[in-house]
């Protein structure tokens, strides 16, 4: 089979995976529905240039037959492989927990310091989710603890196995702004745009909760953390 039969028969599935989605009933350009299926699905926002480039191609195809096998434009074969790819991408884009799906630990507020950092040191936990009757309360860091120790740099005693978590993230006034909840179902693009958001803001996101419905009532099933950004954008 030419690059061009095979070009043309995996356009024509993308065409009418974006027709089902948006739920056409008449004709509408390709374009025209990447516009709309922009809106809905972050591979398509992900792959937009290419998109509209292989819509060129193909008019280029079908527009230029000299005959019936001939085509004035042939792809050349690194074309059909990057329209396989990002074809399979925006139908099944890979859902995050494929990519990263750690084990998350979450704890009391009552916690003492001494008890977090040594769970953190045993266990290797870069966070610590903090959860109150069964509701997300803040997170814990070292971020966050050098900012607690900062305000108290003149305190000549302090008592690790007094203190607790709570009056840590308490006096943290940028807890409401580091953590954001995602649901199960979000894509690796959609985490991706999640932390693209957030890169120039004035508070750094220092983590992304994932759990099933994406709400703080809801108990973490994994944690994407700085760490976890080569993974997601590789």
């Amino acid at each position: 089979m030419k690059n061009s039969e095979v070009f043309l028969s995996l356009y024509q599935e993308i065409e009418e995976y974006f027709e089902r989605e948006l739920e056409v009933n008449h004709h509408l350009r390709f374009y025209a529905m990447i516009e709309q299926m922009k809106k809905k699905n972050a591979a398509v926002r992900r792959y937009e240039f290419e998109l509209r480039e292989f819509s060129d191609l193909r008019n280029a195809i079908t527009h230029g037959n000299m005959g019936k096998d001939v085509a004035i434009a042939e792809p050349h074969e690194k074309v059909v492989e990057q329209l396989i790819k990002i074809k399979e991408l925006i139908v099944a884009p890979p859902l995050i927990e494929t990519v990263v799906n750690h084990r998350v630990k979450t704890v009391d507020g009552a916690m003492t310091l001494s008890a977090a950092l040594s769970l953190m040191n045993e266990q290797g936990y870069s966070q610590l989710p903090v959860y109150e009757d069964d509701r997300y309360s803040g997170i814990f860091n070292a971020e966050i603890l050098m900012r607690w120790l900062r305000k108290r740099a003149e305190q000549s005693v302090l008592e690790m196995n007094k203190v607790t978590i709570n009056e840590i993230i308490d006096s943290d006034h940028e807890q409401d702004h580091q953590v954001i909840f995602k649901p199960r179902s979000s894509s690796v693009f959609e985490i991706q745009e999640t932390v693209e958001h957030y890169t120039d803001k004035k508070y750094r996101l220092q983590a992304i909760i994932i759990t099933e419905n994406g709400l703080l009532t809801e108990k973490p099933l994994t944690i994407i953390t700085s760490a976890d950004l080569p993974l997601i954008f590789e």
